[in-house]
């Protein structure tokens, strides 16, 4: 409580991964505990109590001598999550700044995805589609919070705008992953 009452306080914290939706493994690599959480999550929380503070969580977009991102669908054995989603503001890597402060959980992913590696870039919008495709499946409470957004999203498919759960409906999904493959290969070609 003593940090969260300074003005201004902003922690700066490195991790091993941060997945889609914003949450960080500071303590994991492939299944062995390599650290503990150390006062990662007190100084993250303080910073997001503080008036005016800054949770950032910096780390390089890839590991492994850039055989593996470091951005990540989802987080690696066992699947802690050192700093849960609600403790980071920012995440930042040699790529850009995701600043994930108010964002729901399809803008986060969007901003992430934006700043891991980019020859990861196809695989994390994959595996997001996918995900996205499996919770689907699920009865959601409020299929609109859900809608996948973006610049290009009205030249995709008329029903994006219908008041429904799109996730369920594989012809949209379909439809993100050409679009994808399209611009991919309009920025190679071009």
């Amino acid at each position: 409580s003593t940090l969260a009452g300074l003005q201004r306080f902003v922690a700066v914290n490195s991790a091993i991964e941060v997945d889609l939706s914003g949450q960080a493994a500071l303590e994991h690599i492939d299944g062995r505990a390599i650290s503990g959480a150390g006062g990662a999550p007190d100084f993250a929380r303080a910073a997001r109590m503080s008036p005016g503070g800054l949770s950032i969580v910096a780390l390089p977009s890839a590991g492994a001598r850039g055989t593996r991102s470091r951005i990540v669908a989802a987080l690696g054995a066992p699947g802690v999550a050192t700093l849960p989603r609600t403790d980071i503001d920012v995440v930042v890597t040699e790529h850009g700044v995701a600043d994930l402060r108010g964002r729901s959980v399809m803008e986060r992913a969007e901003r992430l995805i934006a700043i891991a590696d980019p020859a990861f870039h196809d695989d994390l919008t994959d595996a997001w589609l996918h995900e996205l495709g499996r919770l689907g499946q699920a009865s959601l409470s409020n299929p609109a919070a859900g809608q996948i957004s973006g610049p290009w999203i009205d030249e995709l498919h008329p029903a994006l705008h219908e008041p429904r759960d799109i996730f369920t409906d594989r012809r949209v999904l379909e439809h993100v992953r050409v679009h994808r493959w399209r611009e991919k290969h309009r920025r190679t070609s071009g």
